[in-house]
């Protein structure tokens, strides 16, 4: 799934509007928590259209800013339907591949290429003309 989450600590604000206080009209928010803002958007239209310009409009300051431009180039990929097929995910796993370098990744990206693989033999297996013996 797509997503971006924003945090925010609200002795940390610089002056930008936080995503959920811009009429963004798109994704969740919640807070404050513990002095922390948080906001989600998972819907790629959603976030070509709303999240992104917000973010040209005011950047971050993070080496994160580069996970973002990364990111826009995966929604754009996903909104082309280039996930749609395993050569797609192979981009998109590739593409992904430097970012979120401190998080913990629930599938690596061998094990999401076997499985597609596995699947794909399947179905290609299961949808096999049958063919009558004689004819």
């Amino acid at each position: 799934m797509a997503s971006v989450t924003v945090v925010q600590r609200v002795a940390d604000r610089t002056g930008a509007p936080r995503a959920s206080e811009n009429g963004l009209r798109c994704g969740n928010g919640q807070g404050p928590r513990d002095g922390v803002h948080y906001f989600e958007v998972t819907r790629p239209r959603e976030l070509f259209e709303r999240v992104f310009p917000f973010f040209e409009q005011f950047q971050l300051r993070s080496p994160k800013e580069g996970d973002l431009a990364i990111f826009r180039k995966i929604t754009e990929l996903v909104l082309s339907d280039r996930h749609l097929s395993t050569e797609g995910i192979g981009d998109i796993l590739i593409l992904r591949s430097p970012m979120n370098r401190g998080g913990k990744r629930r599938y690596d990206e061998k094990y999401i290429l076997d499985v597609l693989r596995d699947w794909e033999s399947s179905e290609a297996i299961r949808k096999a003309p049958s063919v009558k013996p004689g004819g």
